[in-house]
């Protein structure tokens, strides 16, 4: 056990060993403080990234900076939310809505003041593997598959070792990546998972499954039980009117401040973000409708249901219902593009019907064996009576668990409040929305985020940061790093239950493993990088670049040209297209974005040949133009 002792300035002479054993030996003791002395050299040393500040990312920007890191950048685009303050030690009430990363890096100059913390916003998406050529390892903490493999990309390009980590409820898991040893993080394809962890679902939805977890937690806000877990605990949401004693405008205005204050005033307010939307699109308010039969107040602020219904058949992607681990029954289908949706049939079930209870126009909730009404994405003006029909028929059918109700896929009234919820919510954020088969099969499946396994992976990964300095640092040879990296570091998992039922046979709750060896075909760790170095970029144009260089001393022929997602450079336009062509032979490459460290996609049409270029510039011999490096 190690104790420090009480003074305000510590050393590494302070760290001593404190054991029970009295009889343990002098030389036991100073072998076990050099140990510590030498991970705290490494560590004081050593230059890290952090991605992510989020549940994650505090214990571990903690953990790191406690065990002696003095050189530390944190990167987190997002902003700090009441729902983040009980699992995320370092933020205060006060700290809401500033930047996670510039807060984080506040915190621990205050604890160490001499540490150098950077703060970084910024959209880890738009990174380059030179970016991270300055780093000596990279941690993450990401909750985003997407980035996580793009950061997993650059550090692979750039050679630096990455530290990967995960969680979803009570299990996680932490893995180092060193590329041509390790398996990389795209090197096996990552299983569907229905497990959705709710972490930054409020403030940026990326995805359908991000509103679908935000309209479940809201409905359990104003239909349940008080619960400071809920991570929409702090929305002011208009109080539910007493429902004995309710009259029909007294709902309708009810109906009519909830809808503002989710779809048009909170919106409003994430506007205000600036940094957040300086490089995406930024969501869109919806505005009450002044009639409710009518879309005409939609169009008048610039939200047409038309085109929300032509975004959702022509721009949804794989609407298989099968992702969500459900078959479609048997239903009349039209063709879309390379799509199959649902005929958009007029629903016929959940007609409005007079309620006597309060003369309210609610849904008339009724078992009914034609389904097709749930495969139907629907249009706005349809999603805003769902969503009125639903709260109108909660309090008029479902009194009796005011205060108690919890989110039940079976409930067609919970449902309908979930998906019409979820579905704006999609709009607001220009997200394709979904059908209400598709959210019911996605609401079912949402994991809560657990402080105590953040804990446990931030830790984890500390230790395997511990194992591959050490490795680096004793044997910084190939070979030697291999052995040693076998036998120290460990793809670990943080496991919820043991496994086994004997006392001595069942597993741990962390489990070591080892490490798997990269995956030959893997498209990201095994993809050779031919480096060509330019003597200027202004001297080249796309089409020169592919004539002179992928043509002529590569043996290329029919050449297309990537960059960043888009083709630049099509080669069957250059045939047929002369004014194509003319641009392509005039357009310099700085026109494109491309930099020093930018990486092509180059492909031979004609042999199916791909080989992936990293631009430098800066070449020393002015008699050539250009070097290619292997």
């Amino acid at each position: 056990m190690v104790a420090y002792q009480k003074g305000n300035n510590l050393s590494r002479k302070d760290i001593v060993v404190n054991s029970n054993e009295h009889t343990a030996s002098t030389i036991e003791q100073q072998q076990q403080t050099t140990a510590v002395d030498n991970y705290y050299d490494l560590l004081r040393n050593v230059s890290l990234l952090v991605v992510g500040a989020g549940g994650i990312g505090c214990e571990l920007i903690k953990n790191l900076v406690l065990c002696g890191v003095r050189n530390l950048v944190i990167v987190d685009i997002d902003t700090i939310d009441v729902s983040n303050l009980n699992r995320q030690f370092l933020y205060r009430a006060e700290d809401v809505g500033r930047y996670k990363a510039e807060v984080a890096r506040d915190a621990l100059l205050k604890w160490v003041p001499k540490c150098k913390v950077t703060a970084e916003v910024c959209d880890v998406l738009k990174w380059r593997p030179i970016d991270l050529s300055k780093y000596d390892v990279v941690l993450n903490a990401l909750d985003n598959i997407r980035a996580r493999s793009h950061i997993n990309y650059c550090c692979m390009r750039a050679g630096i070792p990455l530290i990967e980590a995960g969680s979803t409820g009570y299990n996680g898991q932490v893995y180092p990546i060193v590329h041509g040893i390790t398996a990389c993080y795209d090197c096996h394809e990552k299983p569907r998972n229905k497990d959705i962890p709710v972490c930054s679902v409020r403030q940026i939805p990326e995805k359908a499954e991000h509103c679908v977890a935000w309209a479940r937690q809201l409905y359990e806000l104003i239909f349940g039980p008080d619960n400071d877990n809920n991570m929409l605990h702090d929305l002011d949401i208009p109080q539910i009117p007493d429902v004995d004693s309710i009259t029909d405008s007294t709902a309708q205005k009810w109906v009519r401040d909830i809808f503002e204050y989710l779809f048009d005033t909170q919106i409003t307010q994430l506007l205000t973000l600036d940094k957040v939307w300086a490089e995406r699109q930024p969501p869109r308010p919806i505005k009450y409708p002044l009639h409710d039969e009518s879309t005409s107040s939609f169009v008048k602020n610039g939200v047409n249901p038309s085109s929300i219904s032509d975004m959702c058949s022509d721009e949804r992607s794989n609407t298989d219902s099968s992702l969500f681990g459900e078959d479609l029954p048997p239903t009349k289908m039209r063709k879309t593009g390379n799509q199959h949706m649902v005929s958009h049939c007029k629903p016929t079930v959940h007609e409005e019907t007079h309620n006597h209870s309060f003369g309210l126009k609610t849904m008339e909730y009724s078992n009914n064996s034609d389904i097709s009404h749930r495969l139907v994405v629907k249009t706005m003006d349809e999603l805003v009576k769902q969503f009125r029909s639903a709260l109108l028929g909660f309090i008029s059918h479902r009194k009796n668990i005011l205060g108690s109700a919890i989110f039940d896929k079976e409930d067609p009234i919970c449902v309908d409040f979930v998906s019409s919820a979820a579905n704006l919510r999609m709009i607001n954020f220009n997200i394709p929305h979904l059908s209400t088969w598709d959210v019911q099969s996605i609401a079912g499946s949402i994991t809560p985020a657990i402080a105590a396994t953040n804990a446990i992976v931030a830790a984890t990964q500390v230790m395997q940061l511990i194992h591959l300095l050490t490795t680096r640092h004793i044997s910084p040879g190939h070979s030697a790093d291999y052995s040693l990296l076998r036998d120290k570091c460990k793809f670990v998992w943080i496991k919820s239950a043991v496994a086994g039922s004997a006392p001595l046979t069942r597993g741990a709750l962390s489990s070591p493993e080892p490490l798997d060896e990269p995956n030959p075909k893997c498209a990201v760790c095994q993809q050779k990088v031919i480096c060509v170095e330019l003597r200027s970029l202004d001297d080249w144009t796309l089409e020169s670049f592919a004539s002179t260089i992928c043509k002529m001393h590569m043996g290329m022929t029919m050449v297309n040209i990537d960059f960043d997602g888009r083709n630049l450079l099509d080669a069957e336009f250059m045939e047929e297209d002369e004014s194509y062509s003319a641009k392509m032979q005039n357009t310099p490459l700085k026109q494109y974005g491309i930099v020093y460290g930018s990486i092509l996609m180059v492909t031979c049409l004609d042999s199916g040949r791909q080989e992936e270029m990293q631009i430098l510039e800066g070449l020393s011999t002015s008699a050539d133009k250009f070097r290619l490096i292997d």
